[in-house]
This record gives structure tokens, C-alpha cells and sequence, in this order.
């Protein structure tokens, strides 16, 4: 129900509410919220056993709606979990009050800082709470989120990261994944040429995603990043991880690989 609150109610409503003759009225603007009355006909407030600080939640036919301590439902971000400095609070109730569901690009809440963009996409999960995970370098692969058809790597401000980034894959066990540019931070797989430092350098990211360690079609990688020989030297030597030890490969300068030859490096050595 939309009405003028307990307080003013006499005050208020016998006034002209403005936009009645066909306008539109922004909520609150005419002095009128929406309540919710449960079947008892009693408002609902958040001290009614879903008190989590000033706002609370309530799932309305299969919706959730945020609530202040007066009953009035809430736009917006809203700190529905206490005084956290955390996204993993905060749900965003749309101007129909609905907690928003799944992709949204909105601006972060006020409160919070480390945000790069005016703009972040989120996303809120089934029950409307943003998707988080953790800070950049620490992250596992069991933190990766496949969302419909792409995977996502979401940072501890529930933001999908983008670029290179150092994931776990075992114990102290990490390689590279590749999340593509800020436009698609999503993981991305096969070989990409990825500009750093302003030097453009070539990757392969197996099937898994995973930067490649190793030779595939006679080309050396350590974990996603081609291995190949500065071009003064012709010829180098690079030892890869392999199990408990390493191997050593001779690559050229396109990093491809020698086998059964001989090659001699810019200063004649064998």
C-alpha cells in the first residue's frame, strides 16, 4: 500500500497530491511510501525478526524488498547486513523495489571505496547479493564463477576482473589465467598476443584456461607466456618445471623449439 506515514498522516493527507491530473510523481515526492501489511494486517519493519541494522529484507512473492526501521521499502543500494565495509553487505532494490537479480551496470555504493570506474558491472546472485571473491593474487580456481556461457573471476569488490591474473591450481601450484580486455573480463582460452608494459607479447591458455607450461607445436611456454630468444642472441636455454624437476629447452628467438640439431647462439657457442 501506498500512504502517507503514521506520523503526518492527518497533516498530509487531505492535500493535492501533485501529477494527480495525469502526471507522474516521483516516489515520495506527494509525502506517500509503500508498506507492506502481512496477513495479520500488521506493517512489516525489520525489527520484526529480520533485523540487520537500519535496513532489513523480506522476500515478497518470490522478491526480496528492502525495508527501514519505519517499514518503508528502500531504493537503491542498502546496507541490509550491519555496518560492514564490504559489497558483500549491500544489496540494489530497483525503483519498483525489487533487489535486482543477475547483470547490473550502476554506479558503486557511496560508502565503499576501490573502485575504479564511476560505472562497475555486478552481479547479484539468486538471492540478490553480489558476487565477490578475492584479492588480486590470491585467487583459486575454485573461485572462478561460470555464469550462462562464460567463466568470471569477480575481485573482492564484486567486480569481474580483467587482464592477466595469477590463479591457484593446487596448493602453492599457480599459473596465468586471461580475462580478456576490460570489455569482456571473462576468461578467455587459445592463443592471444597480450600487450604489456606497451610490449606485445604472445600467450596460449589450454583448454582449462589455464596458461600453458610446456612445449605445444614445438613453441615453449611458461605458464601461458611464450619462451623465446632475445634477438641478439640467437639461441638461449630455458628450463621449465616439470614434476619435482625441470627440463631445459634450446628455443630461437620465435621461441620455437630445437630437436635433433645442432645450433650455434650469436657467440658461436654450441
Amino acid at each position: 500500500q501506498k500512504l502517507y506515514p503514521p506520523d503526518n498522516y492527518e497533516e498530509d493527507s487531505n492535500k493535492v497530491i501533485p501529477g494527480a491530473e495525469g502526471g507522474s510523481v516521483d516516489y515520495g515526492e506527494d509525502g506517500q511510501y509503500w508498506f507492506y501489511f502481512g496477513t495479520s494486517g500488521k506493517k512489516y519493519v525489520p525489527s520484526d525478526g529480520n533485523d540487520n541494522g537500519d535496513y532489513g529484507t523480506r522476500k515478497i512473492d518470490g522478491i526480496y524488498y528492502c525495508f527501514n526501521d519505519e517499514g518503508i521499502l528502500q531504493m537503491g543500494w542498502k546496507n541490509v547486513r550491519g555496518n560492514s565495509d564490504s559489497i558483500k553487505d549491500y544489496m540494489y532494490f530497483g525503483p519498483d523495489g525489487k533487489a535486482k537479480i543477475g547483470w547490473y551496470s550502476i554506479e558503486p555504493p557511496e560508502d565503499l571505496e576501490g573502485y575504479d570506474g564511476d560505472v562497475e558491472w555486478f552481479y547479484f546472485n539468486s538471492k540478490g547479493v553480489p558476487e565477490t571473491g578475492p584479492a588480486k593474487g590470491s585467487a583459486k580456481t575454485s573461485d572462478l564463477k561460470r555464469i550462462n556461457s562464460n567463466t568470471y573471476l569477480f575481485n573482492e569488490y564484486g567486480v569481474p576482473v580483467y587482464g592477466i591474473q595469477k590463479v591457484y591450481t593446487s596448493g602453492s601450484e599457480y599459473t596465468a589465467y586471461y580475462f580478456g580486455t576490460y570489455a569482456q573480463s571473462s576468461m578467455l582460452k587459445g592463443k592471444y598476443n597480450i600487450t604489456e608494459g606497451g610490449v606485445s607479447w604472445p600467450y596460449y591458455f589450454n583448454s582449462t584456461g589455464r596458461g600453458y607450461t610446456g612445449v605445444y607445436d614445438n613453441y615453449l611456454y611458461y605458464m601461458g607466456k611464450l619462451q623465446k630468444a632475445d634477438s641478439g642472441s640467437k639461441y638461449e636455454v630455458y628450463s621449465i618445471p616439470s614434476g619435482n624437476s625441470f627440463k631445459n629447452y634450446v628455443v630461437n628467438t620465435s621461441g620455437k623449439i630445437a630437436k635433433n640439431t645442432t645450433v650455434k647462439d650469436s657467440n658461436g657457442t654450441k
